[in-house]
């Protein structure tokens, strides 16, 4: 009787998720059954327990009690307790995601309950196997395990399970789109819930009936009124006895809202759906986060917010390639599963036939001849069907091998299509980077000209005064020498002022290439703005002498430092500059004499910290180009100018690499403004 005390109350913090509660009364009930030397409830319970040993470090102490477990199991393997005992670590086998070896030691207990003409133990075989087929993507077969587990439960009156299981069968039929035969199950389920006679949990039971019935309304295109039953299957999980099936009834709550082009409403229950399900990891859990984040792409792109389904598409493709393994693996599972059951009827068969073979033995000694040729004719037709039954076995173990190089094939050739998208990423990005260095060489260059042509001019100058100085020495002309000497200083004067600024960029150029660390310090924003804004304009003229515009600076002097990588900032400015000058050059080729073009920067300080904008009055952007224009590879350049990774690594640099935003305003022929936001630095170390 102790025994058993401890067996309920191990369950009862089972029910309670309290595992290691649960554990130690099993262990003293076990160890109390021992004791009693009822060796059937002794090999129940361990089977029971391996159910309840999870996770790695409890994997081996299971991979025991199962091996005990399966000895018991062999000594007695045509026993009703041996069935029993089966039924349990087959649940075990379940939870390892091992369903081969669950269906096939749930099919031979089945077969041995079924011989002995056993009715009360089979419905939960019976459930076991359509469970395991519904996890196969089966539902056929799984429809005709739970109809005949039905039929028993209905035979034996057992109608404390028949309301579950009415709802097994009708939540198959659904999946087969059979709905009317489906509605009769429906209703044949809430009876016995509205009773209470046929249900141990009559809050699951009908939020059952809710869910089954909103999900056959959907598959009837009947959306508008699947939506209230599945809000009050959702509001009974909600409430104690629920069944935790919350993230269920919030994805087809989503489905039905964009079925009926309501996507802020299906994306509420898409997000409600798909943050429990994340969470979840059981098979359950992993299907509705699938399907909840490929919802909420389709939703958020319906609604043009294509950055906003950005992360779910992610997770839609890293779950989507779990789930696609998983199938294969089910596919797999299925076939070693028919070969399992090919095997049972061929035992089944040679038992029959064995039988018939005895019967006959037994016959009158003056029907031995007939009898020898009845055995003989027995025979020939066992082989056949042997050797028909092992070319078939051969069959499929060549289709196996051939659909596993098959997946072996596809896989290799997807994991070459990544690595050469990787490959090309990388070379467009260094692309993107060595067309930013072309045009900063550029400007340097042409801002390093106009001193240096100073110096070569004036150096020229004089060699020509020394020569007159000479002149007038010969000629002793000591007045005309002494001028033509002042000349000389101050063109000397000249030549040290231009050499120094040539120096001062040279300097000023080494001091930025050391600053290219990846570390983040403190800087003038201001001082940086305007070298690039000017290397930039440089650069263009180099490949443009034509090309003129006007350059404005609005610089705020009160601005406090930033702390950032100068040297990635740099970029991110370089590229906006260009593309202003870009658009107002662009608006320039279109326009007549009378458009000046204009670029404009602009520095100012915010509560969040600093802000740069970068304004042209060129050709200006439409609100589809705006929408896409951070996207990766996406570019309104002719083929050949452009990369489309430009803004792409500049918003990436602002937000992932200093934690700040960069936003985009445009409008048609009028102009743009991209403006970056960066958070405040301390106000020492200040650099540049």
């Amino acid at each position: 009787m102790m025994a058993v005390i401890l067996c309920f109350i191990s369950t009862n913090y089972r029910y309670l998720h309290k595992v290691d509660e649960s554990l130690k009364y099993l262990d003293r009930s076990i160890q109390a059954f021992r004791q009693a030397h009822q060796f059937e409830a002794f090999y129940y319970l361990l089977a029971y327990k391996t159910r309840l040993l999870q996770g790695p470090n409890r994997l081996p102490e299971a991979k025991r009690l199962e091996g005990l477990v399966n000895q018991f199991m062999t000594r007695h393997a045509n026993s009703r307790q041996a069935a029993l005992i089966a039924y349990q670590l087959s649940w075990y086998y379940v939870t390892r995601n091992q369903l081969v070896r669950s269906f096939e030691v749930s099919f031979k207990a089945n077969a041995v309950l079924e011989r002995q003409g056993e009715v009360h133990l089979r419905p939960f075989i019976l459930e076991n196997l359509g469970y395991i087929y519904t996890t196969l993507k089966a539902p056929k077969k799984a429809l005709a395990y739970y109809k005949q587990a039905a039929w028993l439960l209905e035979k034996t009156n057992n109608q404390s399970r028949l309301a579950w299981m009415y709802n097994k069968v009708a939540f198959t039929l659904i999946e087969l789109k059979r709905f009317d035969e489906a509605n009769d199950y429906i209703i044949k389920a809430k009876r016995l819930a509205d009773t209470g006679l046929g249900s141990l949990q009559p809050k699951v039971d009908l939020a059952k009936y809710y869910d089954a019935t909103g999900q056959r309304l959907m598959g009837l295109g009947h959306y508008q009124q699947a939506v209230p039953n599945l809000l009050k299957a959702l509001q009974i999980d909600h409430t104690p006895g629920g069944n935790g099936l919350a993230f269920y009834f919030n994805f087809y709550l989503a489905q039905c809202y964009q079925k009926l082009g309501n996507f802020p409403a299906s994306i509420s229950y898409g997000l409600k759906s798909y943050q429990k399900a994340i969470g979840d990891s059981s098979s359950d859990g992993r299907v509705i986060t699938l399907k909840s984040s490929q919802l909420l792409v389709e939703n958020y792109q319906r609604q043009g917010q294509p950055m906003a389904a950005y992360p779910y598409l992610k997770t839609y493709y890293l779950f989507r390639k779990a789930m696609d393994d998983q199938n294969a693996a089910n596919r797999l599972a299925e076939i070693e599963i028919q070969t399992i059951i090919q095997k049972a009827e061929q035992d089944k068969a040679r038992l029959e036939q064995s039988r018939l073979l005895k019967e006959k033995e037994n016959l009158q000694q003056r029907w031995w001849l007939f009898s020898s040729a009845a055995a003989l004719v027995c025979t020939l037709i066992l082989l056949s069907l042997l050797y028909r039954n092992n070319q078939h076995k051969q069959r499929a173990n060549s289709l196996l091998n051939q659909q596993k190089q098959e997946i072996e094939r596809h896989r290799s050739k997807a994991e070459k299509a990544l690595q050469d998208l990787k490959v090309t990423q990388d070379q467009l990005i260094q692309k993107e980077k060595l067309a930013n260095l072309g045009e900063l060489t550029a400007g340097i260059a042409h801002e390093i000209q106009n001193p240096l042509n100073f110096v070569i001019n004036y150096s020229e100058v004089s060699a020509d005064l020394l020569n007159d100085q000479k002149l007038a020495l010969v000629k002793s002309d000591f007045q005309g020498a002494q001028l033509i000497a002042d000349d000389l200083i101050h063109t000397l004067h000249k030549i040290l002022h231009h050499g120094n600024r040539a120096s001062s960029i040279v300097n000023g150029m080494l001091e930025h290439s050391r600053l290219d660390s990846g570390e983040k310090r403190p800087i003038n924003l201001n001082a940086l703005a305007n070298e690039c804004f000017k290397l930039a304009f440089h650069g263009l003229r180099a490949k443009d002498t034509a090309f003129n515009c006007q350059l404005v600076t609005e610089l705020d002097t009160h601005l406090d430092p930033v702390t950032v990588d100068p040297q990635e900032i740099g970029r991110v400015l370089l590229n906006l500059y260009n593309n202003a000058f870009y658009a107002v050059r662009a608006r320039q080729q279109q326009s007549d004499a009378t458009y000046q073009p204009t670029v404009i920067v602009t520095t100012a300080k915010t509560k969040e910290g600093v802000q740069i904008s970068v304004s042209d009055n060129g050709i200006g952007m439409p609100e589809s180009v705006m929408q896409k224009i951070f996207q990766p590879f996406f570019t309104t350049k002719p083929n050949g100018e452009g990369t489309g990774l430009g803004l792409s690594l500049s918003y990436d640099i602002v937000t992932k690499g200093h934690g700040g935003l960069l936003r985009v305003e445009s409008q048609m022929g009028v102009g743009s403004v991209f403006t970056i936001q960066l958070p405040q630095a301390d106000q020492s170390n200040v650099l540049i």
